[in-house]
């Protein structure tokens, strides 16, 4: 309850317009609630979307989690490129669209709230923990 109450109070804080974050060194807003999330967790992935991606690629994220990735890949492939998200897990996609909307790039990045296999058909049985959840299996 009390960090219900302390994001609350972040979001009134930051007038409801996203703590502001920087990964790449290129300024975006997430959600409140990710204020301490350690977004240079994963350079070596984050310097390998700088240096491949291009204006006009397409890029697939599956498991976007709360979408750092999506976000910056949407940076580099510009409006003439498309992103598109996966993620099954409810609290990660919430913030994932959240943090797409913050950022004013829901038309660039289309999500499918479903989880991807190796082979087709049928249902996944996943365990996820409650909360905000950065791995599921």
């Amino acid at each position: 309850m009390i960090d219900i109450i302390k994001n609350l109070l972040f979001r009134v804080l930051h007038g409801f317009k996203g703590y502001p974050k920087q990964i790449q060194n290129i300024p975006f807003r997430i959600d409140e609630s990710l204020r301490r999330y350690d977004t240079d967790g994963e350079k070596d992935i984050q310097s390998i979307l700088e240096s491949h991606l291009k204006a006009g690629d397409t890029y697939v994220d599956v498991g976007a989690n709360v979408g750092l990735h999506v976000m910056l890949a949407t940076h580099y492939v510009g409006e003439s490129g498309k992103v598109k998200a996966f993620e099954p897990v409810p609290s990660n996609l919430h913030l994932l669209r959240r943090n797409l909307k913050l950022n004013k790039i829901t038309s660039q990045c289309e999500v499918f709230p479903v989880a991807l296999t190796a082979s087709g058909g049928g249902e996944v049985e996943m365990t996820v923990e409650a909360g905000f959840s950065p791995a599921a299996s």
